[in-house]
């Protein structure tokens, strides 16, 4: 239960560093925006630039400020195909103390940043705060003694069948299965699959039910992790913002009843896996 917990504050705290960033662009953008002045400039050249990756291309927009000076300014964002025209006109904010120090007014130079590290943000805090107290839940039914069933003898000595329940640290193992793969959360890359490979590899010779559990939690998360980078790449189209939460939310929620599944010693099949491992 207090290990449950402290994995539950863990995530939380993961938290910390991409909302802080994402409250410090907020305030600095903020601020620079209260004393800015709004001004129309023209694009006067657009730069091209290749590297190995393609080309890119710069505008370079002109504008003058309220004392009629002229200011030249190369924008750092570059796009292809190119996103203006020479000619075109758009809205800037520039900082009268430092008119070389710009913004385009559009949401994505000015709000982008904070957006996407609040939203790497909110993920950790919602995944903590469920583990954190729905987690305890889990646990208490996961370690409470349920009623074995009798079962046939195992046909192969020092290994259990699938069907029996099996002693309460052979439903450990199998819970571990599923568990593990929470360790993703905590910043560990692909620990989702990490974890539930080493408990099935060290386990899955001696024990029939970490074998099943095992291999059915490996085709589950190695499954979610091709549905998540699937849906990251569609939020350039902006579907990806819907479908990658409910993605990782449904993990959890299927993880959670894989777990109490597992220390029932009954089998349970994920839904929606591409079963690499037969």
């Amino acid at each position: 239960m207090k290990a449950v917990r402290i994995i539950g504050i863990v995530i939380i705290l993961c938290s910390i560093v991409p909302l802080g960033i994402a409250a410090y662009w907020y305030a600095k953008t903020d601020t620079f925006l209260e004393q800015a002045v709004k001004t129309e400039a023209a694009v006067v050249d657009v730069g091209k630039r290749t590297s190995d990756d393609g080309a890119m291309y710069y505008p370079v927009f002109s504008f003058a400020d309220k004392d009629g000076n002229r200011h030249k300014i190369h924008s750092k964002m570059g796009s292809y195909p190119p996103a203006y025209k020479i000619g075109d006109t758009v809205l800037i904010f520039y900082d009268p103390q430092n008119p070389e120090k710009t913004k385009l007014d559009s949401f994505v130079p000015l709000w982008l940043g904070p957006v996407i590290f609040g939203g790497m943000g909110f993920i950790p805090v919602f995944i903590g705060a469920l583990i954190l107290f729905v987690g305890p839940i889990i646990v208490r039914a996961a370690t409470s003694d349920t009623r074995k069933q009798p079962s046939a003898p195992s046909s192969e000595p020092g290994r259990q069948t699938v069907n029996q329940q099996g002693d309460k640290q052979d439903r450990t193992w199998a819970m571990f299965c599923h568990l593990t793969a929470l360790s993703a959360c905590i910043g560990i890359p692909f620990g989702n699959i990490i974890g539930p490979l080493v408990i099935w590899l060290i386990k899955k010779d001696e024990i029939a039910i970490v074998d099943e559990h095992g291999k059915e939690s490996l085709n589950f998360q190695i499954s979610l992790s091709i549905y998540s980078i699937i849906a990251f790449f569609l939020c350039f189209a902006f579907i990806g913002f819907l479908l990658l939460p409910a993605i990782l939310i449904a993990g959890l929620v299927f993880v959670i009843i894989a777990t109490i599944k597992a220390n029932k010693g009954e089998p349970y099949r994920y839904p929606l896996t591409i079963r690499f491992i037969k």
